[in-house]
């Protein structure tokens, strides 16, 4: 998928192992994003204080550096959504699926809740992630450019 090969290289493997297992639990991932570009993301900010999105975008987000994904999982031909409660999420399978691979799963966040979302924060701490945002703004670059330091 094109959404794949734009996410961080070192990020690539884990998005493609959530797929696979997700398959052979008879889950299909729609994948919805991955890496996001700051004015993308300032876009999502924007249309969420506009009151054009419920969930309000990060300023800082690992989909800035390519280490998270949006998705929505797809069982019996049903899509779930972002809307269906955290239990009804558990049941699917696809948190323990996620967690299993080492991602960090969006319906465990306290602040908000965000189940159609898994990234890297488990190995890559968020100071760590801001940094890389930082140095990929300063440099001009995306932030999939800037590897992680860290061995994922």
């Amino acid at each position: 998928s094109g959404l794949i090969s734009r996410a961080h290289p070192e990020f690539q493997n884990h998005i493609k192992a959530f797929i696979t297992k997700s398959k052979d639990s008879k889950i299909k991932i729609q994948l919805n994003s991955t890496h996001r570009s700051r004015a993308k993301q300032d876009q999502l900010i924007a249309e969420h204080a506009a009151g054009k999105r419920s969930i309000k975008p990060a300023q800082y987000s690992y989909h800035l550096v390519g280490l998270a994904i949006d998705f929505n999982p797809i069982i019996n031909g049903t899509k779930v959504h972002s809307s269906r409660p955290k239990s009804e999420w558990i049941q699917t399978g696809i948190p323990a699926i996620g967690e299993s691979l080492g991602l960090r799963w969006g319906g465990h966040f306290n602040n908000w809740y965000d189940p159609i979302h898994f990234d890297l924060g488990n190995k890559i701490s968020k100071s760590r992630m801001k940094t890389m945002v930082a140095d990929a703004n300063r440099k001009g670059i995306e932030g999939t450019m800037i590897p992680t330091g860290q061995k994922v």
